[in-house]
């Protein structure tokens, strides 16, 4: 285990139980909801389930005292950055938040850091936003099927966060490969999703093969 990797374990142990344990808040008033990582063992229950929540109502959770500051700093575009550690680091496992009402506010929320990111956060970047691609493929496409929570510009960041961890120790000579190997894996584990989701995985595929190539080129 890497010095990141160990930061970050010890990190988001401390910090994001906390996270957790306030949103468990809103979980108790809601007693119908199930979780997501629940949920995730039937596809079609999960995708019937995301329609609930699919009106982007995070102005709501940018007002919640269950969100952290930093959170809705960068929710509300205001003065924020990324160098303290501990809850730029802890903002990561937000994505993983065992309730599910706030996973697709910090999916925004995620998205948002890209522009900022650097030095370990954005290892760290890179490291979650593939794993979460990989272990919660059908939510992660899920969020792109209503365009006015997660556009094509969204969409275009999150292949870059993905890439930063694709990228490590890849070049031109395997780096297509590589590349290939990732999208092929998606399409493959997203036979059974509906036309809309399959549509998008196929975009999300293609986006990162242009923002690949894109890299590429500048270096």
């Amino acid at each position: 285990m890497n010095k990141f990797h160990y930061l970050l374990s010890v990190f988001l142990l401390t910090e994001c139980s906390n996270e957790l344990n306030n949103t468990s808040s809103i979980s108790k008033s809601k007693d119908s909801l199930v979780q997501v990582d629940v949920i995730l063992i039937d596809s079609n229950e999960i995708s019937s389930d995301y329609k609930e929540y699919k009106y982007c109502y995070f102005d709501s959770f940018a007002n919640s005292n269950e969100v952290t500051q930093l959170a809705k700093d960068l929710y509300q575009n205001k003065d924020w950055d990324l160098h303290n550690e501990a809850p730029a680091l802890a903002l990561l496992d937000s994505l993983n938040a065992k309730n599910k009402w706030l996973r697709p506010f910090y999916f925004k929320i995620i998205t948002k850091t890209y522009a900022k990111s650097d030095g370990y956060f954005s290892e760290g970047l890179g490291l979650v936003g593939k794993e979460f691609t990989e272990n919660n493929l059908l939510e992660f496409i899920s969020n792109f099927e209503n365009t006015n929570c997660f556009n094509d510009e969204d969409m275009h960041t999150w292949a870059k966060i993905v890439l930063l961890e694709l990228c490590l120790g890849a070049d031109n000579n395997n780096g297509n490969f590589i590349l290939s190997k990732y999208t092929n894996e998606m399409k493959a584990r997203s036979k059974s999703f509906n036309i809309i989701k399959k549509n998008n995985i196929d975009k999300f595929c293609k986006t990162l093969s242009v923002e690949w190539k894109k890299l590429k080129n500048d270096n």
